[in-house]
């Protein structure tokens, strides 16, 4: 029962998630790389689907596990 959307946009967040956690890409760049044309528009998709911002999920995460980028 879930749609070719629903699929699509989880798996768009499950890359987003492991790019803000995994790396120090600036939010753009990431945007940037998973196709989305307007930095700003990437932010509210992500937020309207996490209940984050992209800097917000980043920071909690990080200090959640405790990661340090090099």
């Amino acid at each position: 029962g879930t749609s070719a959307g629903q699929i699509i946009r989880q798996e768009l967040i499950m890359e987003a998630k492991r790019l803000l956690v995994n790396t120090d890409l600036a939010v753009e760049r990431i945007s940037d790389q998973l196709a989305f044309d307007d930095p700003t528009y990437f932010g509210r998709f992500f937020k309207r689907e996490t209940g984050f911002t992209p800097g917000s999920y980043r920071s909690v995460s990080l200090e959640k596990y405790q990661i340090h980028h090099r």
